[in-house]
């Protein structure tokens, strides 16, 4: 069930550049790095709710 939120218009940009920085991070195989420190699983949930965050959330001031 989605969750719909507020962003404000900073939230919104910061949001985006941390999912273009995911994604940079997860090309360059930097992710793959960091599941030598955090388990793989908790970095997928965070991937996965960065991009449920954006999704459900609404346009705010």
């Amino acid at each position: 069930m989605a969750k719909k939120v507020t962003l404000t218009r900073q939230q919104q940009e910061v949001i985006r550049a941390l999912q273009i920085s995911l994604e940079g991070a997860t090309n360059c195989g930097l992710l793959d790095l960091l599941a030598a420190y955090a388990h793989p699983d908790c970095i997928n949930a965070v991937c996965d709710a960065v991009n449920e965050l954006e999704k459900d959330s609404l346009d705010g001031p």
